[in-house]
């Protein structure tokens, strides 16, 4: 058997998704000429019914196969067609050196595709009456990636429906990643004016991910429920995209034209280039405007998606560092400066700076008074009665100010119940820490609501009060930490310490002032929990959040026939993951310890353990370092190495960077089921979080 196709498939975890994949290959096989063999490998979540992509071409090998034409079965030109299926063919030419092995470009923007979809479209229609065509929108909804020609080829398939039917608008979104997601696709075309919405998943096969599009659509008929919401099939098996993948392996083979996309063969109707009026325009409130849309109705019902903020960091935060990290992840900045306009305050000037800390980038910000404000006014002390009535007196709005009272309460109820600190009325502060709690605290609560925020979690590592039996230790953060204060007691106002599980939207870091080497950040994660429970009204509801998913660390250790860790198939969910989102996977820093000893055979152990792990999960070269108690790790380029140990010191692993080398930690005394595991499963996850995942 001298030629052979090779689908390579991404893989899933459903195993719908798998059954699905191998239907599509069995069509492929049905449909191909005689004697043309098909195999089929994927890249993640290879088992029993789906092998790797490397065990695939060993089998081609195995049956004689001279040539192999590998079809990448993926929709976009994204990180796993630019990096991951190069690799993958790499790979099999290196470890056989006379197969001529050849790769087939993804399937792309294809008029094959685009009629697909009509189908889906028109089977919709066929079920739900469409009384005004122009007054329906199509909700395209794409995987998302941080590829941005990819997501932009999306966009370019909507306009190309569009142009191709009688619809009143296309909209384009994504299932995670990318931003708009689902529920802003859909708040959008309402805010335009649809009466009925029909929503596509533009995917190949079903799996985890067209579930929650399905589920997502079934949760805004409640909030929307004037609005038709219809959810169509996803591609699927379908003829012609059988007929689209032997077309790439025939070309691979040099008897196609190399023309197979949009161009290849006449298109079965015109393209209308004049916009018809869209339905309703005049009646609609217009881009922008709240009007009972997703952004302000997420709280309504059970099941309905909720944006949450979760705090995580260190060491103790300051409200500095909070604001940080909300301007990070996208809040406005005049939003903060305005809290010093609403509190009547002059002569305070407020600095925010982007900058690099210990390979963490985020903000800083710095409140200080200029030369107006006095040395006598600045040494004053106030009272928390006195902070009370200057909220009072403000300009913030009544549920501001409401919050920023609550949090002042609690920041006297803190000091009160420490050792060492009088009762409230006694409680003096100075003005230079009133005015920065004061300010930091208003600029936050804006800054969550500005970002859509409705339910606050935090690490309970981020302060000494993740529980009140911890109140004894307060004496000590206010002796060394005064700006503490406010973001103490907005954590203890307003958070609830627990780990949600969310779908991670963007991450945003706060850097404050540090003298002692150790990281003085804080991390938000932003994002929505799915399936949330109602939780009242407004932040700061003690609500709860199922946990749906297990960290990458819990995943059990698996071997080798040898003995020794596998750690190349141990973990099968980045990329589900990496989608997901989520807190860190520790709660305290895993540090590289001071005087690490190489010359111990323990420490010797470990360092082969984690270079072997390292170089299992993510290609990489590890190596001994110049210094004990860390591990080099050889990168792509210098910005690779300091992308990555930002990401996995968010992991809670200590990591730093220097040229294209990263730097991770190793001592005599990690074991190999907690540290050892615990610095691989960071280097996995933030590998391919940089490979496919990441954004910017």
């Amino acid at each position: 058997m001298d030629e052979m196709i090779l689908l390579m498939g991404h893989g899933s975890r459903d195993p719908e998704g798998v059954s699905e994949f191998l239907e599509l290959a069995a069509a492929v096989r049905e449909a191909a000429p005689a004697g043309q063999a098909i195999e089929v490998g994927i890249l993640e979540f290879s088992g029993p019914e789906v092998s790797s992509i490397q065990e695939a071409i060993d089998r081609c090998v195995a049956v004689g196969a001279r040539r192999v034409f590998a079809v990448p079965v993926l929709l976009f030109n994204a990180g796993h067609a630019k990096e991951d299926m190069p690799s993958q063919i790499a790979q099999g030419r290196a470890r056989h050196p006379g197969l001529d092995l050849r790769l087939a470009p993804p399937l792309g923007i294809h008029r094959s595709l685009l009629e697909i979809t009509e189908e889906r479209l028109a089977e919709l229609e066929r079920q739900f009456f469409v009384g005004h065509p122009e007054a329906t929108a199509v909700l395209l909804v794409g995987r998302g990636t941080s590829d941005a020609e990819a997501n932009g080829d999306l966009f370019k398939i909507g306009r190309l429906l569009w142009e191709r039917n009688h619809y009143g608008l296309v909209e384009c979104c994504f299932a995670g990643t990318a931003a708009p997601l689902v529920t802003e696709g859909i708040d959008r075309c309402v805010r335009l004016g649809a009466e009925q919405i029909f929503v596509i998943p533009y995917f190949l096969n079903t799996g985890i991910l067209v579930k929650r599009i399905h589920a997502q659509a079934q949760a805004a008929r409640a909030v929307y429920p004037g609005v038709e919401i219809a959810v169509g099939e996803h591609l699927g098996v379908h003829p012609k995209l059988v007929q689209l993948i032997l077309s790439r392996a025939k070309t691979l083979a040099g008897e196609g034209n190399g023309n197979d996309g949009m161009g290849d063969g006449p298109v079965e109707r015109p393209w209308r280039y004049v916009r018809l009026p869209y339905h309703r325009h005049h009646e609609s409130s217009g881009l922008g405007t709240p009007s009972g849309g997703f952004s302000t109705a997420r709280s309504r019902g059970s099941g309905t998606p909720v944006i949450v903020a979760y705090f995580d960091g260190p060491a103790v935060p300051t409200s500095e560092m909070l604001l940080g990290s909300l301007l990070d992840a996208g809040m406005s900045e005049d939003l903060l400066r305005a809290a010093l306009g609403k509190l009547r305050l002059d002569g305070w000037k407020l600095t925010v700076t982007k900058d690099v800390a210990l390979g963490v980038a985020g903000r800083r910000v710095d409140i200080r008074p200029d030369a107006s404000v006095g040395t006598a006014l600045i040494g004053a002390s106030v009272s928390i009665d006195d902070l009370a009535d200057l909220v009072q007196r403000s300009e913030l709005d009544s549920a501001s100010r409401a919050t920023t009272l609550r949090i002042v309460d609690t920041l006297a109820t803190l000091i009160g119940a420490s050792p060492g600190h009088g009762e409230r009325k006694a409680l003096r502060l100075s003005i230079a820490e009133s005015v920065l709690m004061l300010v930091t605290t208003v600029g936050i609560v804006a800054g969550l609501d500005a970002l859509g925020v409705q339910q606050v979690f935090a690490s309970p590592a981020l302060a000494v009060l993740g529980s009140d039996s911890s109140l004894a230790n307060l004496e000590a953060v206010l002796g060394t930490s005064p700006a503490s204060l406010g973001s103490i007691a907005f954590l203890k106002s307003l958070a609830t310490f627990r780990q949600p599980s969310m779908h991670l939207d963007r991450v945003g870091c706060g850097l404050g002032w540090s003298e002692d080497g150790l990281p003085s950040m804080v991390r938000l994660w932003l994002g929505e929990a799915i399936d949330f429970s109602p939780l009242g009204k407004g932040v700061g509801c003690q609500g709860d959040l199922p946990d749906r998913k297990q960290p990458m660390s819990s995943a059990p250790l698996k071997f080798l026939p040898d003995g020794s860790v596998d750690w190349g198939s141990m973990w099968q969910t980045f990329c589900e993951l990496a989608l997901d989102g989520g807190p860190p996977h520790r709660g305290t820093m895993l540090h590289a310890p001071p005087g690490a000893d190489p010359a111990r055979p323990a420490y010797q152990a470990a360092v082969r353990e984690i270079m072997r792990g390292v170089t299992a999960v993510s290609g990489l070269t590890a190596n001994t370092a110049g210094e004990s108690g860390w591990i080099a790790i050889q990168c792509d380029s210098p910005e690779m190495a300091r992308w990555l140990a930002t990401a996995i010191l968010a992991e809670n692993v200590e990591a730093r960077f220097a040229g294209d080398s990263l730097f991770v930690p190793v001592a005599e005394n990690f074991e190999l089921e907690h540290e050892i595991k615990n610095v691989i499963t960071a280097v996995a996850k933030t590998t391919h979080y940089w490979r496919e995942h990441r954004s910017g």
